[in-house]
């Protein structure tokens, strides 16, 4: 069977768990993973703004699959927006994105004042079959502001590297909340992405959730690199910004690319060659039989 370029490719870009048949003829596939954005965090309306999202990772790698197979695809979804004091709902971090691994809530701001709470982290994404896993880690969610001092980002994705409880990794933690008047820290990506610190207004800058960890198992996997995400895809929130009274933004979510590769074209043993030259000796003598017999009987 020949494959042309780009026949039985699928995207997937809707956050949440999907499925992929392998096409007769196909022994391998090229998949693009790419994890949920961090959300941004809140600003504060003494001057301190939001710290943006950090984006996910992107991971390209070659499984290697049997015709006929299921590909399980878990898309991640980004991290939601850290809010500030004065946004039209009330207070709170962040929601966690969901995905292979979920994303840690945004920090809720000190009780007193009017800090920001920080962004969620993305959920991750990845890419599963026979024992095969390639996982890509959400961004971090941006820090909240704190008085008139502006949050930090949140952590972005990096390389992939091997992990043999690549399939089991945890979520996100959860950003933490001050004590005192401060912005409230950002949530880990998802693949265990570490927690934001809170802030201290006027003093100490909350800062964003680690990214999570991008990683990948199994023998039948090959050929991992870091790519360029395609545009709009697992790109975190930008932060509040205080003087404009803008609101922060969710990260975007992840996606998952699959293009199948067919199967090299069998080459005929010399066993084979010879039973074909054989035959073809055997039709042409045939031919020339029928063709005399022909003649003969003109």
């Amino acid at each position: 069977m020949t494959i042309a370029a780009g026949a039985y490719a699928d995207d997937f870009s809707a956050a949440g768990a999907h499925t992929y048949q392998v096409p007769a003829g196909v022994t391998s596939i090229t998949v693009q993973v790419v994890g949920g954005g961090g959300g941004g965090g809140g600003y504060d309306r003494q001057g301190g703004n939001g710290g943006t999202g950090g984006s996910a990772a992107s991971v390209q790698a070659v499984i290697a699959v049997t015709p006929g197979s299921t590909v399980n695809v878990m898309v991640g979804s980004g991290g939601g927006l850290g809010t500030s004091d004065n946004d039209p709902n009330p207070a709170a971090g962040g929601a966690a994105g969901s995905g292979a691994a979920s994303g840690g809530v945004g920090g809720l701001a000190g009780a007193q004042g009017a800090s920001g709470s920080g962004g969620g982290g993305g959920g991750s994404s990845s890419v599963t079959v026979a024992g095969n896993v390639v996982h890509a880690a959400g961004g971090g969610g941006g820090g909240g502001g704190s008085g008139t001092t502006s949050a930090l980002n949140g952590g972005s994705g990096a390389a992939a590297a091997p992990n043999g409880s690549c399939g089991s990794l945890g979520a996100g933690a959860a950003g933490l909340q001050p004590s005192v008047d401060g912005g409230g820290g950002g949530g880990g990506g998802g693949g265990a992405g570490t927690a934001g610190t809170a802030g201290v207004d006027n003093g100490t800058a909350a800062t964003g959730g680690g990214a999570g960890q991008s990683c990948y198992t199994g023998a039948g996997v090959s050929g991992v690199a870091t790519s360029a995400a395609p545009s709009g895809t697992g790109v975190g929130g930008s932060g509040g910004a205080s003087a404009a009274r803008t609101r922060a933004t969710a990260g975007t979510a992840g996606f998952v690319s699959i293009v199948p590769t067919a199967a090299p074209a069998a080459v005929p043993t010399l066993g084979e060659w010879s039973l074909l030259v054989l035959g073809a000796a055997a039709a042409a003598l045939g031919m020339r039989g029928m063709r005399r017999r022909a003649s003969a009987g003109a």
